[in-house]
Order: C-alpha cells, then structure tokens, then sequence
C-alpha cells in the first residue's frame, strides 16, 4: 500500500507490488491497483486492477471516482463502478509523478520528484509548471496536500529531509511564499505521505524505504505518525 485517502465513508488504497514487499509472489511483480474499503466494517467494496506494469503511489478520491499517480509512467483517471482507466498525463511526460493535491476547478496539481510542481488541466492533461521564488526549490517532493491556499509537501528528496508549506497564488500558478514545519527531527526515516486534517498535518515520519535490504525485509520498529500545525488563513 501506498498512497491511501478517505473521502466520505470509503478508503481509498493504491497498492502496488514492488521488490520491496516481501510477501508478494513473482508473478505479482509490477501488478497495481486501487482498491475501495468500507470505513465502517472493512468489507471491501471495489478492485480496480490496472492494465500494466506500475508503481501508483498517490490517489485523489474525485466524483465516480480517483485520480491517480504512478511513478513510472503518468496522472490516470479511474471510475470505481466499472474500473475504467482513462490516462490524464502519459508517460514520459513527467519524470515521475507522486503527490496529488486539488486545484481549481479546472486544474490538479501534482508533484513529480525530480520536476517540480505542476497543475495539470482535468481536461486534456495539459501540464503548466507552478512558479518558485528562486530561494525555494519544490524538488523531492513525495507527499502532497492542500488546505486552502497553503499547499503541504514532503521533501524526502532534500538532506534533510522536511515538511513545507508553500502559499499558492489565487490562480494556483505560482508559489508566494514557503515555511518550513518540520526538519531533521528525530523521527524522520524517509518521511512520504500525509493528510490534512482539522488545521493540522498528519504524515508517516519514518517509512525507511532506503534501508529496505536485498532480502526485502522491512528496516523493522514500529510506524511513526507526526502532525505539524499548519499556517493560519485560508
């Protein structure tokens, strides 16, 4: 499992095989999917299977159903009720897709690791590069969400490693200004995915991915949760 979102009474899971889970057989290497699980009993209530080898990693509950993001390829779209797959952004594109947040009506915003922050248009996957001071750098970005007018990254991709919140533009184009909420704190082991909730951030501190070994072991030692405040406003 990856990237994982509530909306309303159903859990959103993207889940994907990699060399890192220890328990999947062979021939489930590069097999993904997003899955649908009743919050109130665990029943689960949907398997969206994707056609191809990918790496989803974060799912952005919307409508009949969830944008999604693989790290190998490009931004799809998946309807719940009949699982059809609709590519947004395609591969190559972007070097490799990974927080999704909401935009505007017409727009997501997306991080890719290695590009930056972009929105992309819902209609047509048009890609647009979100605007950066040049003193801030939107690089290594995992986790993505957003409160109002404050966007909320997770750079594991910078040493150290951070959590930063970035004040959008009433457009969404361009970043107006950045603070940091979280740096080389104790816990943090390759920090990845958050949520927003209730004013604050909530977000996994020490997912250890880079010490996962050739046996594809766990690092071991139990989750880590930290939350930050987040700026007040919008």
């Amino acid at each position: 499992v990856f990237g994982m979102r509530v909306d309303g009474d159903v859990l959103w899971v993207a889940s994907s095989a990699v060399d890192e889970t220890p328990t999947a057989p062979e021939t489930a290497r590069g097999r993904a999917a997003v899955l649908g699980y009743d919050l109130a009993d665990g029943a689960l209530l949907f398997r969206c299977e994707f056609d191809g080898p990918a790496v989803l990693g974060d799912v952005l509950p919307e409508g009949e159903g969830a944008w999604v993001s693989d790290s190998i390829g490009g931004v799809w779209y998946v309807r719940a009720r009949d699982c059809d797959w609709r590519e947004l952004v395609p591969a190559g594109a972007l070097v490799s897709p990974q927080g999704l947040a909401p935009g505007d009506a017409g727009h997501l915003l997306v991080a890719d690791y290695r590009g930056g922050l972009y929105r992309v248009a819902r209609d047509g996957g048009a890609l647009a590069r979100i605007d950066t001071p040049e003193n801030v750098t939107v690089y290594g970005i995992d986790g993505l969400d957003r409160q109002g007018e404050w966007l909320v990254a997770i750079q594991n991709g910078l040493a150290p490693h951070r959590v930063l919140a970035l004040r959008l533009s009433a457009e969404g184009d361009r970043v107006l200004e950045s603070r940091v909420l979280a740096r080389a704190l104790p816990d943090f082991d390759e920090p990845t995915l958050g949520v927003v909730h209730a004013g604050r951030f909530l977000f996994v501190a020490n997912s250890g991915w880079y010490r996962y070994g050739p046996d594809r072991r766990p690092p071991g030692g139990p989750p880590v949760v930290l939350s930050v405040d987040l700026p007040k406003g919008d």
